[in-house]
């Protein structure tokens, strides 16, 4: 019997800027809230409009973004 190993995620930050797919299209973001299986990511005016949002704001899960610029990176 073979054991499955968890693929450990590495959780965005708030301030990490991310990217995921929506619509076939790759949108980025920043993180304004982390909760226990996903994050709620501020998104540009340009992907409201792309994807039909009424705000910039989507909830996107911790397995479907990749983090593009830590926060502490930023900040330093």
């Amino acid at each position: 019997m073979s054991k499955i190993k968890k693929q450990q995620v590495i959780n965005a930050k708030v301030g990490d800027i991310v990217t995921f797919n929506r619509k076939y299209i790759a949108h980025e973001g920043v993180v304004y809230q982390v909760r226990e299986k996903s994050v709620l990511v501020n998104i540009s005016k340009d992907s409201q409009t792309y994807l039909g949002y009424e705000n910039r704001n989507t909830v996107v899960s911790h397995m479907n973004y990749t983090i593009l610029l830590n926060h502490n990176v930023v900040n330093e």
